[in-house]
């Protein structure tokens, strides 16, 4: 019984891989550099700067609240 539990989860477990594989190679070329120029720094340094942009925000309203 166990042994039938293992191979139905390996059966699953392979059948999902097939999907993500076929919805990867059906994105292929989706996303591309032209359409998303703020990643042209690569995704890190755009997370960096969004973050920097909440922090600039935030003092902002800070020092509003102070004045």
């Amino acid at each position: 019984m166990q042994r039938q539990r293992i191979l139905v989860d390996l059966a699953k477990r392979e059948s999902k891989l097939n999907r993500q594989r076929d919805a990867l190679r059906a994105a292929k070329g989706a996303w591309t550099q032209e359409d998303h120029p703020e990643l042209a720094q690569g995704a890190a340094q755009w997370i960096r700067d969004i973050r920097q942009e909440s922090v600039k925000r935030f003092d902002k309203i800070e020092h509003h609240r102070e004045g």
